[in-house]
């Protein structure tokens, strides 16, 4: 009996693990359900933030007076299920326009809250929708839903005239989605191709209809193919501290869409384009005058045993005047007001030590790069131009070598840009010379050299330790050693977070920007097991501590609990691993 109540009960409790109750499907604008407002949270994903209820895409080719373009219709519906996802009120819609025309229309956006059992409804005021100037060609589309709190529907329409005929149909992301949709129209002299890219299941449908294009205002009858893609329960997938861009990981339909014997002509067709709009972005730079000229002569550059080190003062010396706000982009912006405020950029930064350089005869040019974070692009130029979205300056030694320098880190001299900037491609661009370059490594070799003696004595290890760091190691020893009040304080730290006794400790090259940094240390270390050695280890590996992974992983692959266990070493289990031949066929 007991055998078959405890049947019963794993059944249901399976079946409601796998039906979880889910609002119905709604794709009608301005029409939310009651059972959307009253939802408090998603059953699949009870700690969601946020459900996007239904994302729709159509689009289709139209010709024009700048010819072949898609016109695209986007529909989202969200609910806000904690004030935590409240700031998805706030719209920002990037786009491209070379003649500086507003490319997007028809915006509507609306809140939806139930207040006293009757549904409130408030529109955005479309004197309210601003489009700022990003850089040349690129603006952004900025409004705010009003009235968006925890229980609101909100919902975002608009279309937009797009020129880039490769993106990707990304429908994964922070937040799961109920049902996505694309409906992609395309006439028969079109070619193209359709990559799923992503673990997730995509459906796609694709048909020949008759149908017709607008060329130049006049319909042209053709056959097209038509496109269709959906998903429905999307699960969510949430950044992790060992990605840089948890976008490439997206469930994502790839799109490529080309004229026959025609190359696409997207944001930029060669890389002279794309130079050219670096070049009209960055051009009044040249002219930027020093702005701490009467401050030059507190410069010392009596260690300096070569340009690098030349420019690590410089570069040092701009970030004591202007911190750096937290924000890489590409954009000189209002230089004479980061100046006032103190607070600049890093490209800001960046061009007022170029300005510096200059004055000292050190040449030096802008290099345009993708931040890790912004995931992988490809290497041609029509996908990496609206990537760019930073800068760096490169110059020249002696020797005709390439160095880097960026100004927003303080402890990172030249050749070891910020971490986000460790990319594979930059874009030097000589402002001076309307010339380019393009750069697909740059000269950072981080390396680290250590010798280890120690010697152990009555359960204690004596250790001496020699090590050198160079570059990004010397750099994020630096970042670690100055977060410490003083020097006490940071032995304090290292002694209590590795549990050791240091009794001697002496530091080389700890200046700002210095690339190469010297540790000598003496310390001791009890190597005798103590019982807070197994209670760490067992808190570690148990459910939801810092190694849950590995407790998950181990469940699911044995099928049973990961057990750690305090026993004197001649209790211990002996070794079992065992060499089995796997095949080895070479031909």
């Amino acid at each position: 009996m007991t055998r078959l109540i405890l049947s019963i009960l794993f059944a249901i409790s399976f079946w409601v693990l796998t039906h979880a109750i889910v609002p119905e499907v709604n794709p009608l604008i301005g029409k939310p359900s009651m059972e959307e407002l009253e939802m408090t949270k998603y059953d699949p994903e009870p700690s969601a933030d946020a459900l996007i209820l239904f994302e729709r895409r159509e689009e289709y080719m139209f010709y024009g007076t700048e010819g072949f373009t898609i016109k695209r219709k986007c529909t989202s519906r969200i609910k806000i299920l904690n004030e935590a996802a409240t700031h998805l009120g706030d719209i920002t819609i990037p786009y491209y326009a070379p003649d500086s025309k507003n490319k997007i229309s028809k915006i509507t956006a609306t809140s939806y809250n139930l207040i006293n059992g009757k549904i409130d409804k408030t529109s955005v005021d479309h004197s309210l929708i601003f489009h700022e100037k990003l850089a040349p060609g690129f603006f952004l589309c900025k409004f705010s839903i009003p009235k968006v709190i925890e229980g609101s529907v909100i919902e975002i329409e608009y279309e937009i005239d797009c020129h880039t005929m490769t993106f990707d149909w990304e429908i994964q992301g922070e937040y799961p989605m109920l049902r996505g949709e694309l409906d992609l129209t395309l006439p028969e002299f079109f070619s193209f191709n359709v990559t799923p890219i992503g673990s997730e299941h995509i459906e796609l449908e694709q048909k020949v209809e008759r149908s017709s294009m607008s060329m130049l205002n006049q319909l042209i009858n053709c056959d097209a193919t038509i496109i269709k893609a959906s998903v429905n329960r999307m699960p969510s997938l949430h950044d992790d501290d060992y990605v840089f861009a948890i976008s490439d990981y997206y469930t994502k339909l790839n799109i490529g869409i080309q004229l026959p014997r025609q190359p696409y002509q997207p944001l930029a067709s060669t890389w002279n384009d794309l130079s050219v709009h670096f070049h009209n972005e960055w051009n009044e730079m040249k002219k930027l005058k020093n702005p701490y000229q009467d401050q030059m002569q507190s410069l010392d550059f009596s260690d300096c045993k070569n340009i690098c080190d030349s420019v690590n003062v410089c570069a040092d010396f701009v970030a004591t005047r202007l911190r750096w706000n937290g924000v890489y982009n590409t954009n000189p912006g209002n230089i004479k007001k980061a100046i006032e405020e103190q607070s600049a950029s890093n490209a800001q930064m960046n061009f007022v030590l170029m300005s510096i350089l200059k004055d000292l005869g050190i040449k030096c040019n802008p290099i345009a790069l993708c931040t890790r974070s912004r995931g992988v692009v490809s290497a041609a130029a029509s996908m990496i131009a609206s990537s760019l979205n930073t800068m760096a300056l490169t110059f020249i030694d002696s020797d005709n070598n390439y160095h880097f320098i960026d100004c927003s880190d303080d402890y990172r001299g030249s050749d070891a840009l910020p971490i986000d900037m460790l990319t594979s491609f930059g874009l030097i661009i000589d402002i001076n010379n309307q010339q380019y370059h393009t750069m697909t490594t740059h000269n950072d070799v981080s390396s680290s050299r250590r010798k280890i003696d120690v010697e152990i004595i009555d359960g204690v290890a004596h250790w001496v330790a020699d090590i050198a760091l160079t570059r990004q190691e010397a750099a994020e020893f630096q970042h670690l050693y100055h977060k410490s009040l003083d020097h006490n304080h940071f032995i304090s730290e290292v002694e209590s977070q590795f549990n050791i006794d240091i009794t001697d400790l002496t530091l080389q090259g700890m200046k700002h920007r210095s690339n190469n940094v010297r540790i000598n240390a003496q310390f001791n270390k009890a190597v005798a097991h103590t019982d807070s050695d197994y209670d760490h280890a067992k808190a570690a590996y148990s459910a939801g501590g810092d190694r849950d992974f590995d407790h998950t992983f181990f469940f699911q692959l044995y099928e049973q609990e990961l057990v750690i266990e305090d026993l004197p070493l001649e209790e211990c289990p002996e070794a079992n691993e065992q060499a089995v031949p796997m095949g080895g066929n070479m031909d």
